[in-house]
């Protein structure tokens, strides 16, 4: 090697920047072979070294620069590690707070990773999920199948509906989601899988259906029966007439005594289609319901037969209900019949009361009720069950899966239109081969249940009336018939077929009229109710009956409304007419 610097630079350099210089060396160095020459300057200012002091100091620097780099370096991979830690974290707990279903799934179908809404859908543990085929837990394999091929090829699926199958055995509707993750290079690794649970709105859709599919079927046949009523009422009261008029010898007696019996029957399937369209006239009253369940066992157990067990369980301290006693032990004859059907070898059939505080946050709520206090009457039996098809059609009227001539079809149409009118709420449990379960319930009312009974008020009759009726009815073969029955009785009938017509009598009779006895509802004008307000007005002794076959508005008040005005029921036989009237010209009610 050269050296570095010339004798003649050696001085020039010592000359010009060096104060002091106390010695030149000239060195070499052989290193592999190769000679190498250096001229070694020593440089001294005072007292110390200034290049060494340099070297040692930038050499520091250096260290320190380079140690700080790395510490940081070293802060910052922590920090990243820790916000891809938090991040991984924050997705997990996502993930899992979500109530649906959500799961990844590879190319061929395998799991890879679920949340816990998956496992408790399914009924599977995490752990048994992944790596399954995730077909394997919907009802149709081959159709979940084919819906993960459409997403590799359209890249995503929305909202497509497939049955998932539990555990336990049970199914649940879901609406499929899913969407194609795809690497760095655009290549489909896997598919991001949502399920959206809709049982439930799926029930609360057939429940809806169901319901709208009665109520139309209802409104049809509580029309067709009020007018029917009408035309039954005339049959069966010139039935009677005729009846009470000729000898029981005479050869005529018999063909009226068939017409009345068939007239009947006509009223009682008109009365049935009222009790399912809920435009029957109740007659509620308070109650508790365990009177009317061990009052009515008692004829059951003769009813269902000795190979039957009939069990009654009663609940202490059972709250009021508001209803007709009458037509809820219809609702449970009804129901006790049909678990009879079922069970033809014979079996057991209970009827339990129960209170009941129902809360929609609870989630143990079987039928749309309100929130609040409810009684409870439960008809369970051990008999045959039913499928889901039969489930769904059981409260349409003429449904039945009884033989020819069996039934006909209107028992559970009843109950549920009684209970619906009683502002109930009614709910089947039932599995095929193992026994159906009826639960009835109906608010509760915080009132006292009357000591007395209906027969307690019953009034004692009379003959040879001479007050004064005003009758409104519209149907004239009706109208007919009552003021024949009245007249028979002594009473003065003052006739109009509407309400104008009526005012008109009225102001213009210059008597007393003693009472009206109106139809609800009249073809044209105003309807009875307005007639009798304009009546009272100068009439407040005025007594009033009305005649209605249903009315929704005057169902509401039962047997009795507050003006102290009574529901007379069509159709109705002349022994119930006069009955009425002179109950309540009488004063009895």
């Amino acid at each position: 090697m050269k050296q570095l610097w010339a004798p003649g630079q050696v001085s020039l350099f010592q000359q010009n920047h060096l104060t002091e210089s106390r010695q030149f060396e000239t060195g070499e160095n052989v290193r592999g072979g190769c000679r190498l020459e250096c001229t070694w300057i020593c440089l001294f200012a005072t007292p110390f070294s200034v290049p060494v002091y340099l070297v040692v100091l930038i050499l520091g620097l250096i260290l320190l620069l380079a140690a700080w780099l790395w510490s940081r370096q070293r802060t910052v991979a922590r920090q990243n590690e820790e916000r891809l830690r938090q991040a991984a974290h924050y997705a997990r707990n996502l993930i899992e707070a979500s109530l649906d279903p959500l799961l990844t799934i590879s190319r061929e179908g395998k799991i890879t990773d679920v949340n816990e809404a998956t496992a408790l859908i399914t009924g599977v543990a995490r752990e048994r999920l992944i790596g399954s085929d995730f077909s394997d837990y919907f009802t149709d394999p081959d159709k979940a199948r084919d819906v993960y091929q459409q997403v590799f090829a359209t890249g995503r699926v929305r909202d497509y509906p497939l049955a998932l199958c539990n555990a336990s055995g049970g199914v649940s509707e879901v609406l499929y989601n899913a969407t194609a993750f795809r690497n760095d290079s655009g290549e489909v690794e896997g598919v991001f899988a949502a399920a959206r649970d809709i049982t439930h709105r799926k029930q609360l859709e057939e429940q809806l259906l169901q319901s709208q599919k009665l109520e139309a079927v209802g409104q049809l046949a509580g029309g067709v029966a009020h007018d029917f009523n009408n035309i039954m009422g005339v049959i069966l009261g010139y039935a009677e007439l005729a009846q009470a008029r000729v000898p029981m010898d005479d050869p005529a007696a018999k063909h009226i005594g068939r017409i009345r019996k068939a007239a009947e029957r006509a009223a009682a399937l008109t009365r049935q289609l009222l009790a399912f369209s809920r435009k029957q006239l109740l007659q509620p009253e308070v109650l508790n319901l365990n009177h009317v369940v061990v009052d009515l066992a008692k004829m059951l157990t003769r009813l269902m037969g000795e190979n039957i067990d009939l069990v009654v369980q009663t609940a202490d301290d059972l709250g009021s209900v508001r209803a007709d006693p009458v037509q809820l032990q219809q609702v449970l004859i009804n129901l006790a019949i049909n678990a009879r059907d079922a069970m033809p070898q014979g079996g057991k059939i209970v009827i339990a009361t129960a209170n009941a505080r129902l809360d929609p946050e609870s989630g143990q709520i079987h039928f749309p009720a309100p929130a609040g206090d409810h009684v409870v009457i439960t008809v369970s039996d051990t008999g045959t069950g039913m499928d889901e098809d039969t489930r769904s059609h059981i409260f349409e009227p003429f449904f039945t899966t009884k033989g020819f001539g069996k039934g006909t079809g209107l028992g559970l149409a009843i109950v549920y239109g009684i209970v619906k009118q009683s502002g109930g709420h009614i709910a089947v449990e039932s599995t095929r081969g193992r026994g159906t379960t009826f639960k009835i319930c109906l608010p509760c009312v915080h009132e006292p249940s009357p000591a007395h009974s209906r027969e307690d008020l019953v009034a004692p009759r009379r003959r040879n009336a001479t007050e004064t009726i005003l009758l409104v009815e519209d149907e004239v073969l009706l109208a007919n018939m009552a003021r024949e029955v009245l007249e028979d009785c002594g009473f003065r009938i003052l006739q109009a077929t509407s309400g104008e017509e009526a005012l008109e009598l009225a102001e213009a009779y210059k008597g007393q009229i003693n009472l009206l006895l109106t139809d609800v509802v009249l073809r044209t004008g105003m309807d009875g109710t307005f007639l009798a307000e304009q009546l009272r007005a100068s009439r407040p002794e005025l007594k009033i009956i009305y005649m209605s076959g249903y009315s929704e508005v005057m169902a509401s008040f039962g047997g009795k409304h507050e003006s102290g005005a009574v529901l007379l029921e069509k159709p109705f036989t002349t022994t119930t007419l006069r009955a009425k009237v002179e109950d309540l010209l009488n004063g009895s009610n």
